[in-house]
């Protein structure tokens, strides 16, 4: 199977989750979490982004795929005008949270809270 970047565009506009997250320190994050039986997927997304790590979680029987911090700018080069509707918005207010992030030295801020806040409910870890 090869995945295209129009295919993996697609695939992470209906799984993909842009978020911030942390409990003392702040940091946006991009994850997608599938079923055990779907880790190929996750593997191979990881091989053609070139940047984040995979957890697997027996217990659930599921496994994610996860970037974050500074190696999510990789994130944002490589999803650049894939995504329309409601994830269009998310990904560019995800966008401007994470520039506003790095502006701040990666530290916490009330603007930040406010711009995290507009992201969808299941996409907040806050």
């Amino acid at each position: 199977m090869i995945l295209t970047k129009e295919w993996i565009g697609g695939f992470v506009n209906g799984e993909g989750c842009f978020t911030f997250g942390g409990a003392n320190k702040i940091s946006p994050y991009f994850t997608i979490s599938l079923r055990i039986t779907d880790l190929t997927i996750l593997e191979m997304l990881k091989e053609i982004i070139g940047v984040g790590s995979i957890c697997i979680h027996k217990k659930q029987n599921s496994c994610t795929y996860q970037v974050c911090s500074l190696s999510v700018n990789k994130i944002i080069k490589f999803f650049e005008n894939q995504f329309i509707g409601d994830k269009l918005i998310d990904f560019e207010n995800w966008k401007k949270g994470v520039k506003l992030w790095e502006q701040q030295n990666h530290k916490y801020s009330d603007e930040l809270f406010e711009l995290i806040k507009t992201l969808k409910p299941k996409y907040r870890h806050l």
